[in-house]
């Protein structure tokens, strides 16, 4: 008796260990706080992005089902008298010196671009190696300290390009800036934007895969809820049961 003793609260200790893991894991990880309120242009909607006039237009479009900011930048303004810079920034409030921050986010098109956190003094611009874009949507990512005040003006995120000429056919998406030291995304598209004849945009002709998240998901299904369930009812079981008086 007792040794079926010691073997029943084993049994009903691991069944209950067991439901406490799955339950921890069943709970998702926190995101972390996107500091771009509008980081892809849903709804067509450009909300918080501004460039100085003249340096092309900015749109929200649909490719394939997903949401991209478009940026045409083919006027004299931002490549005369020679090879031209200019940029897309959002400007991110409510930050403080010292702290430091992680940006990113996915473009594909033509032209070559770069990512910059403009963290508002110690040099300003910071910017990240440059990528010539292709129908493949390239990760564009980095992590800056906040300048000390007194700020030009609030850190920003910007996409940019240095020294660049002609047209640029520019999309960009998932736009993400988090507190930390780093921030995660996922080329989550296939869809590929081509320049038509006549300076017109159109979107190649591919298959769309199911966009994937941003962020990393976590978290577990409910198979193993079952198994904790089915540990703890096994290891009721081992109960001494009650014999009949006759």
């Amino acid at each position: 008796m007792r040794v079926r003793g010691v073997r029943m609260r084993s049994a009903i200790l691991a069944g209950t260990a067991l439901l406490a893991t799955v339950s921890l894991a069943a709970v998702p990880a926190l995101a972390a706080s996107n500091l771009v309120a509008n980081p892809s242009g849903v709804g067509g909607k450009v909300t918080g992005w501004a460039a100085p006039s003249g340096w092309g237009p900015l749109t929200g479009v649909q490719v394939h089902g997903t949401w991209w900011f478009h940026w045409v930048s083919n006027n004299v303004q931002s490549h005369t008298p020679g090879p031209g810079s200019a940029w897309y920034s959002y400007t991110m409030a409510n930050l403080s010196p010292g702290q430091t921050i992680s940006c990113g986010f996915k473009a594909m098109g033509s032209g070559t671009i770069a990512q910059d956190i403009w963290t508002g003094n110690n040099g300003g611009d910071h910017l990240t190696a440059p990528v010539a874009l292709s129908s493949t949507p390239k990760v564009f990512t980095e992590t800056e300290k906040v300048g000390a005040k007194p700020w030009p003006g609030p850190p920003q995120v910007q996409v940019r390009y240095q020294n660049q000429t002609g047209n640029l056919n520019i999309y960009f998406t998932d736009v993400t800036c988090v507190l930390g030291s780093s921030v995660t995304l996922v080329a989550d598209t296939s869809a590929a934007a081509a320049t038509g004849a006549g300076g017109k945009t159109t979107a190649a002709a591919t298959t769309p895969k199911k966009p994937a998240a941003s962020l990393p998901k976590t978290g577990g299904g409910i198979l193993p809820l079952i198994g904790g369930l089915a540990a703890v009812a096994g290891g009721l079981g081992l109960l001494p049961r009650r014999r009949s008086r006759r």
